[in-house]
């Protein structure tokens, strides 16, 4: 897939995660691994090649908020937090989910790694930048309910998380 992304690239994630974005520059900025063309762009005279793993970091902070919320009101133990957290947070998951919800097909990657499968630390930090991405552009109840379509909240109680 080549930069500009189609409508219909838009149109399809938003389908897959349930949630339409306003601002659609949020999407393909999630969307834009590092090294690939359409992530590098020169601001401010410096070169960026860095894609989507700023957006990453701070979707990561967000998902473990969330995971964390959630456990915090089932009033658990202490432990069950890490644990839910290590598991569904972990970047292998985050790539389970990712590619098992065919989000992978629109990952702009480096043209050298165009053809092949996404690499599980890509994937993986596609997802935690498309959760930044929702959070920017709709809030954090929005990201919630982005994370209960992607099967790292359970659907049936919105106070358990799991993994896929």
């Amino acid at each position: 897939m080549s930069a500009p992304y189609p409508e219909a690239t838009f149109q399809a994630v938003e389908t897959i995660i349930s949630y339409h974005f306003t601002d659609k520059t949020l999407l393909r900025k999630a969307l834009q691994a590092a090294g690939s063309i359409a992530s590098i762009c020169n601001t401010g005279g410096v070169l960026d090649t860095d894609g989507n793993k700023r957006p990453a970091i701070v979707g990561d902070v967000v998902l473990k908020l969330v995971l964390v919320e959630e456990w915090y009101r089932l009033n658990t133990p202490r432990a069950h937090a890490d644990a839910i957290v290590k598991e569904v947070a972990s970047n292998e998951n985050l790539d389970t989910v990712g590619k098992r919800l065919g989000l992978d097909r629109y990952v702009e990657v480096a043209p050298g790694m165009r053809g092949i499968q996404v690499p599980w630390r890509t994937m993986a930090a596609t997802m935690e930048a498309m959760i930044w991405a929702v959070y920017v552009d709709g809030g954090i109840e929005a990201v919630k309910q982005v994370m209960r379509t992607m099967g790292l909240v359970a659907a049936s109680s919105p106070h358990t998380a799991t993994s896929v």
